[in-house]
């Protein structure tokens, strides 16, 4: 089980040392209580600064995350959902069936036309004397161009599909790792409100120890109690959280809904800072969405050529082999027919092939500016948040100050030098202050995990 939050009781029952660490988010070494009841602190390493520092590329492009912590038989990993999501997605095989069937197509593209064979007949009331019968074969010749163009139109679709596949690869991945990391932030808010529940539940022993010795009023302990309750719904609200986050996790992997497995992981293991322009840049150069935008300017490319090929007319040749009743001799026939392009010759679609050929070349700048405008939204949430982790985490933080004063309003509580009131708001601080940098790691890792994996995600579907 995780650590983070089991400061809490200690806090409250006993004198204690708060460690504010980077790899945790609170950390207690218990010792003797001083003589002037206050917090010492212990020794302290400067956090690391969260940041998006890419990683290595692999092959396939894919930005790899920081790896999770050496997980248990029963806990999984990172790796072992991005596996079970590849694996499975149905968006996944559906891109690839579509890849087949347009495989299937260039195959058909380049296939010629299947010759004809029939009966011919004429002069056939004539009471037999003029009378020709004979069979005919014809076919129609496609030229060559008219097959390789209409075949390069369809390799096109080909490379555009591959590289809408990696897109939804890429928001497989990106799913994945968002709901991974919600996972840790709702089963580590969740452990924080169990503790939270704990520390209710012995404030209120307290209080009713202290009634019952005259020292405090019994308004103290109801109120007390009414927290208590608060609080323990904060807790149901976490676990209909936790299980809200799994389900969506699950979907994804293949896994089952209704019983969640513990993560094993950190959710503050960040790298140095990645600066806005380094993130447009890698954004602009790896982003498949942007290549996707390049094969249709190919695709349309190959769609004009195959429309000016289209004005070259197919050849029909018919031959026919006969007997004729009146000469009584056999005879053939051979008819040659090429269209005359005289009022179409396909100039409407050869326009309409050219006009989309420049809404695809811009279509490109209107994805890369699109793309910028997102990673700025995004990028402002990664800084937001970012700060906050900082300013609650470091020494004399926000985290440590609300815990220190804290345990000096309990002991003054306890020494009836404050009131319940006091002791309410201090206790209802340091819940804040835990659930709020909670809900800043998830931001941060939510921002960081759509910068690393090119703004791809809703690998289902947005609604």
């Amino acid at each position: 089980m995780l650590t983070s939050y089991r400061f809490l009781p200690l806090l409250l029952l006993c004198g204690c040392q708060a460690v504010l660490s980077p790899r945790s988010i609170v950390e207690v070494v218990v010792e003797d209580e001083s003589a002037d009841g206050l917090v010492k602190l212990a020794s302290y390493q400067d956090p690391v600064e969260p940041s998006l520092q890419p990683a290595p590329l692999e092959e396939s492009g894919v930005i790899e995350l920081p790896a999770p912590t050496e997980s248990s038989e029963s806990s999984l990993t990172l790796a072992d959902l991005e596996e079970r999501a590849l694996a499975q997605h149905p968006g996944l095989m559906e891109g690839f069936a579509r890849r087949d069937a347009l495989i299937g197509k260039r195959i058909q593209e380049g296939v010629c036309p299947n010759p004809q064979i029939g009966y011919s007949g004429q002069q056939l009331f004539s009471n037999g004397e003029a009378e020709q019968h004979g069979i005919y074969l014809g076919r129609d010749f496609v030229p060559a161009r008219k097959r390789f163009a209409r075949q390069a139109v369809v390799t096109e679709e080909i490379t555009k599909q591959d590289l809408q596949n990696e897109v939804q690869r890429q928001r497989v991945l990106t799913d994945v790792r968002l709901s991974y990391y919600r996972v840790l932030v709702a089963q580590q808010r969740l452990e924080l409100t169990q503790e939270l529940v704990h520390i209710s539940e012995e404030t209120v022993k307290t209080a009713k120890k202290m009634f019952e010795a005259l020292v405090v009023g019994r308004v103290d302990v109801i109120r007390l109690e009414t927290e208590r309750q608060s609080v323990m719904l904060q807790q149901k609200k976490a676990e209909a959280d936790y299980q809200a986050t799994w389900t969506g996790l699950a979907i994804l992997t293949g896994l089952p809904t209704n019983t969640p497995q513990f993560l094993d992981g950190r959710l503050d293991d960040f790298a140095d800072t990645l600066s806005y322009d380094e993130a447009l840049q890698h954004l602009l150069q790896q982003s498949p969405a942007i290549s996707v935008a390049e094969a249709e300017v190919g695709l349309s490319h190959s769609t004009l050529n195959r429309e000016l090929a289209e004005k070259l007319g197919d050849v029909e040749v018919q031959t026919v082999v006969q007997s004729d009743n009146g000469t009584g001799r056999a005879n053939a026939n051979v008819q040659v027919s090429v269209p005359l392009l005289y009022s179409d010759w396909n100039q409407g679609a050869i326009r309409q092939a050219r006009a989309e050929l420049v809404a695809a070349d811009r279509a490109v700048d209107t994805t890369r500016l699109k793309l910028e405008k997102k990673l700025a939204l995004v990028y402002a949430k990664y800084v937001t948040s970012r700060n906050i982790v900082t300013e609650y985490s470091k020494p004399n933080g926000i985290l440590e100050t609300s815990l220190t004063a804290l345990k000096l309003v309990r002991e003054g509580y306890e020494l009836t030098e404050l009131l319940y009131v006091d002791l309410l708001s201090a206790q209802r601080k340091v819940s804040q202050a835990n659930l709020t940098y909670l809900d800043a790691l998830d931001e941060l890792w939510a921002a960081s995990i759509e910068i690393e994996g090119l703004l791809l995600k809703d690998s289902l579907g947005s609604d």
